[in-house]
């Protein structure tokens, strides 16, 4: 899972492809992005990704017009700053289930993840679950 403004390093063995180009794009709902593509060490690529925008991208990396292997592939982003606690309930009890509303602007690319403290700070034992519709 990675964050908006988080620079994603991918790097690409090209080393036994023989002569060619490689090149990248990503592309999500929101916006489609052409990708540099880095020589670094012989055979070797490297292709920067820094995601300004929240979405589930696509990847696409080619050589010489081919996709290599496992191209496409998906990389989730998220912002964390577009997700808040809707609604604060007023009291719980002691071993009653609470309900949380979290607004998250829009759809979330991957499981929202949720902690929770007890009083003391420590966090909420694994075993007792949390719901999410």
């Amino acid at each position: 899972l990675h964050k908006v403004g988080t620079s994603i390093d991918l790097v690409v063995d090209a080393s036994r492809a023989g002569p060619g180009l490689l090149t990248a794009s990503a592309s999500s709902p929101l916006t489609t992005l052409q990708l540099e593509c880095k020589p670094t060490k012989a055979g070797q690529w490297s292709i920067p990704f820094k995601p300004t925008k929240p979405g589930r991208y696509s990847v696409h990396i080619q050589w010489s017009g081919h996709d290599i292997r496992d191209s496409p592939f998906s990389i989730p982003v998220i912002d964390p700053s577009l997700c808040r606690l809707a609604e604060v309930p007023a009291e719980a009890q002691v071993g009653e289930a609470v309900e949380l509303k979290i607004c998250t602007h829009q759809p979330v690319p991957a499981p929202l993840q949720i902690r929770v403290h007890n009083p003391d700070s420590s966090l909420l034992p694994s075993s007792q679950k949390l719901h999410s519709q």
